[in-house]
């Protein structure tokens, strides 16, 4: 067992006293140090005796540490071996490569000397004829650049006396940024000079063309027929010619309104938007709609261009040279920034403003065209669902443009979102109403069928088929109430947020509650008159009827309801964290249960009796036996 421990032990051992010997080695080798030199026993040592060194092995371990040593020294020569034949391998493969890299410097040297030659001699030349032109030119120096100096003045002074000329050449031929340009370049020197004899007749010239093309500018902003495009050319000119950029803002901001509304109305019309709009189509509208979603689709299409065009100029036009910051260190930085923040804020919620205004007509285009396809029936569920999608939709894709273009909307889809929730309340209610009427008609159903049905009452017990049929009924009003929470789930689920849950199992609520309130307003008096006149059931089986489908619906209620309206709703459970009133609902059918319950035996009792008194009065007392 020691031996073997031993042996482990030594084997783990040799690995490491291999490193720690071929690292004194290196160091030894290149350094000069981490060896000692003169250890007789350093097998990589250049003192290294063989003799001590195997008569200190031969004391010290035992046969198969022997062995153990004497493979490790095998196996130590075979790497040294292989570590020296990869060296002379490897040196003799650089010393081919370093052979031909010589030779090859050989060839491209011979003709380097000569071209080196021919490099020198021309930049001698070069040398001397720099020296003969700067000899010849030195005297003259400030006369040719007084000359060119002269001829620059010249030059202004020519486009100053052509400048009438080209201003009114440009506005005839519709160039007028061309004349724009102009009139900048030589607004300066007229300013400072325009009160000289020779500039007079210049500038007050030139002020009169320019005066008339800004009219004319004005004109065009006016014009009902120009496209966008157009309108935003004529202001960023007009705001150049020093114009009114207050007024010029409203003006633009109403014009594009206007545009915008006239592309969508196109659009709705199924042709081509208006004069002034045709930049703004995203193609020729088909000869044939295919319904109100296509419709609808392409009015989406519309309104996303236009408003994308709008903003686009807008910001071109008037917030994108307010992002520039002040210079540091300028006089009143700090006041000069606030004021550009504030003006940067207020054209942009100007510019917000007026595409809230365009989404409201366009929403109400399309709100109008889902209308006309449905023949007003516009508020269905169906309909609102798909009519909400294409307008947050719409909306998403302006705020997430304008926001990649530096332009926020933030306010745009909050504005969407509160008109579709709008339309969506709308639809709530109208599927509210449509579950009220499907409770009313399941009570109708259920009177109806216990008027003429064959049901045996006796007393408070009532037959099979009996509580089938008001199984059935309970479970109708279940059905109604699962079909409606799944039809308006699809809406719930595009507005999150908005309070619609809510609403949802507001109305639901107030839907049971109508059925409660019905239940109760049964009046078994009535029903026996209208009983006795159909000659139908008896009356006190309408009102075990009721009773049996008032307990009915309690257990339903305290059992299902809850699971149908979380089980479909449990996605928005934090918009209605109040509990719903079953509760309520239960005791308040279980009362009116147990007041039917002793209607209907006091009404049986009294059937009881006329029937006696009708026994009675029909006896013939005289021949009865004595």
């Amino acid at each position: 067992q020691r031996r073997r421990c031993g042996a482990a032990s030594m084997a783990e051992q040799r690995p490491r006293e291999q490193r720690e010997r071929r690292t004194r080695g290196l160091l030894s080798s290149y350094y000069g140090v981490g060896a000692n030199a003169g250890d007789p026993l350093d097998l990589d040592g250049p003192n290294f005796n063989s003799d001590k060194y195997v008569h200190g092995l031969l004391e010290g371990q035992g046969l198969n540490d022997l062995v153990c040593k004497g493979n490790d020294l095998v196996t130590e020569i075979k790497s040294l071996d292989s570590d020296m034949q990869m060296l002379v391998y490897e040196n003799y493969n650089k010393f081919i490569s370093a052979t031909d890299t010589i030779r090859a410097m050989k060839h491209k040297v011979e003709g380097m000397e000569d071209e080196m030659n021919q490099l020198a001699t021309n930049m001698d030349r070069i040398i001397e004829s720099n020296h003969k032109i700067a000899d010849n030119v030195t005297g003259r120096r400030g006369r040719l650049d007084k000359l060119n100096s002269v001829r620059k003045l010249l030059l202004k002074l020519q486009f100053l006396f052509d400048l009438p000329r080209k201003l009114q050449a440009c506005v005839d031929d519709g160039e007028h940024e061309k004349a724009v340009r102009y009139f900048q370049a030589a607004a300066k020197i007229l300013k400072h000079h325009g009160h000289l004899s020779s500039f007079q007749p210049i500038h007050d010239e030139a002020v009169e063309i320019v005066g008339r093309l800004k009219r004319k500018l004005e004109g065009s902003v006016a014009d009902d027929a120009l496209s966008l495009g157009k309108l935003s050319e004529c202001v960023r000119l007009l705001m150049q010619l020093q114009g009114n950029h207050e007024e010029l803002l409203e003006r633009f901001a109403a014009r594009s309104r206007e545009l915008i509304r006239t592309a969508v109305t196109g659009a709705a019309a199924g042709s081509p938007a208006a004069e002034g709009a045709e930049e703004w189509a995203p193609g020729e509208a088909p000869e044939a709609e295919a319904g109100a979603t296509a419709q609808c689709a392409r009015l989406g299409e519309t309104y996303v261009e236009a408003t994308l065009a709008f903003a686009s100029e807008f910001a071109a036009l008037f917030v994108r040279g307010l992002e520039e910051p002040a210079r540091p260190g300028a006089a009143s930085s700090g006041a000069a920034s606030a004021s550009a923040a504030y003006a940067r804020e207020r054209k942009l919620a100007l510019l917000e403003q007026c595409v809230r205004d365009t989404f409201d007509k366009y929403a109400a285009l399309a709100t109008a065209t889902v209308a006309a396809d449905r023949e007003g029936d516009w508020c269905s569920v169906e309909a609102s669902t798909g009519l909400i999608q294409t307008l947050t939709k719409s909306a998403a894709v302006v705020v997430e443009e304008c926001a990649a273009s530096g332009v926020p909307l933030p306010k745009l889809r909050a504005h969407a979102s509160t008109f579709c929730a709008k339309l969506a309340r709308e639809a709530v209610a109208e599927e509210a109403r449509g579950l009220e009427e499907g409770l009313a008609a399941a009570l109708t159903g259920l009177r109806t069928a216990a008027r003429t049905a064959s049901v045996a009452v006796s007393h408070r017990t009532v037959a099979p088929k009996f509580q089938d049929l008001v199984g059935t009924a309970a479970g109708a009003v279940l059905e109604a109430v699962d079909k409606a929470i799944q039809s308006v789930r699809p809406l719930l689920l595009a507005l999150p947020g908005q309070g619609l849950v809510k609403d949802l199992v507001s109305r639901l609520v107030g839907a049971l509650r109508g059925l409660l309130e019905a239940i109760c307003a049964c009046e078994p008096a009535a029903e026996a008159k209208a009983a006795a006149a159909a000659g139908a059931t008896p009356t006190a089986t309408l009102a075990m009827t009721f009773c049996a489908f008032s307990s009915e619906l309690a257990g339903r209620f305290k059992g299902e309801l809850p699971r149908i309206v979380t089980g479909h709703l449990m996605f928005a459970r934090a918009e209605w964290a109040g509990p719903l009133p079953v509760d309520s609902l239960v005791a308040d059918l279980q009362a009116a249960a147990s007041s039917l319950n002793v209607r209907s035996v006091d009404l049986l009792a009294r059937e009881m009796v006329g029937e006696l008194r009708a026994a009675f009065a029909a006896a013939d007392w005289g021949r009865m036996p004595q």
